[in-house]
């Protein structure tokens, strides 16, 4: 009878520590997973701003950071829009639409696990904004500099997950 009680309580505080286990770990992945980033901090505030973050495996949180880099590039592209007609408003139009195109390649690719791909698109992306960056230099509008720092943050995230599929 005494062997029994043991042998119950012994399973009963194994299966107690792997939950534990299990559920921080969990629960630290943004944590861990934003650690590899250029910018953690930002990572940190993007990925826990979005409720589907809580429940979300590395696809997932992969998967939010697409969701805002689009939405990102989308807001990019319409700061460069309402610059008007000339050269580096044009230019910086055209990469940031180019941008959103690599970026929607990327919603198959993620959820296919080619993670090749996935990192070529995303970094093609990532040199899209860029170049609307180096176009305009030290004269790029504050607003327009800000929304594509952003979305290549976003990217950067991306381009992390890439590497842990």
């Amino acid at each position: 009878m005494a062997s029994g009680s043991f042998l119950l309580a012994t399973v009963s505080l194994a299966f107690l520590c792997s939950s534990l286990t299990f559920h921080n770990v969990k629960a630290d992945l943004i944590g861990d997973f934003c650690s590899t980033v250029r910018d953690p901090s930002f990572c940190n505030k993007a990925l826990r701003s979005d409720r589907r973050s809580a429940k979300a495996d590395v696809r997932g949180l992969g998967q939010i950071a697409l969701d805002k880099a689009i939405a990102s590039a989308k807001t990019t592209l319409k700061l460069a829009k309402e610059l008007g007609n000339g050269e580096l408003p044009s230019t910086c139009a055209e990469v940031c639409s180019d941008a959103i195109d690599n970026l929607n390649e990327c919603q198959g690719l993620l959820r296919g696990n080619d993670k090749e791909s996935l990192n070529v698109e995303a970094s093609a992306a990532l040199d899209d904004l860029a170049t609307c960056d180096d176009e305009y230099g030290a004269k790029e509008p504050t607003n327009l500099k800000n929304a594509s720092q952003t979305t290549q943050g976003l990217i950067s995230i991306i381009l992390a997950v890439s590497n842990r599929l």
